[in-house]
């Protein structure tokens, strides 16, 4: 069984992270219990492990790249910038990373109980897993398009 560690009221810094935000990804070979664990929520995934979990979620994070600035034939510094790719394929600034990179603020209440279910099929946990959203795009800041990478 896996298990995912959300931040719930307890932990929530509003400068920093949100609630549902996922920190961790465990096994349920990892006991996530007392006070250590008293601010969050643990969420348990019945028949997934921490490895399918992850691979479910990770399968959202958008491609990034560092891209450079140079002036042919000429000595010069370098001007550097985090990108990433959105949905339509377009390179955007990476302004504000967010601390977490997922969150959990899509999954209601009922599917995220279902989750710990022996009788809930395979793939309703899967596609529960899939609503979980990437954090990048949900910042204005970091969909401003970068012209000379989108040409």
């Amino acid at each position: 069984m896996g298990q995912i560690v959300l931040i719930a009221e307890g932990t929530l810094n509003k400068d920093i992270n949100a609630i549902d935000d996922i920190i961790e990804i465990h096994d349920d070979d990892v006991e996530l219990s007392g006070t250590g664990y008293a601010g969050y929520k643990v969420l348990k995934v019945e028949g997934k492990t921490g490895a399918e979990i992850k691979a479910i979620i990770n399968a959202k994070i958008p491609e990034k790249k560092r891209a450079v600035k140079v002036v042919p034939d000429k000595w010069c510094f370098i001007e550097e910038k985090e990108v990433w790719k959105n949905s339509n394929g377009e390179w955007c600034d990476l302004i504000d990373r967010p601390k977490y990179a997922f969150s959990f603020k899509d999954v209601t209440e009922i599917e995220r109980a279902s989750l710990a279910g022996k009788e809930t099929e395979v793939t309703a946990k899967n596609t529960i897993l899939k609503k979980v959203i990437e954090k990048i795009q949900l910042n204005a800041k970091n969909n401003v398009l970068v012209a000379d990478l989108n040409t």
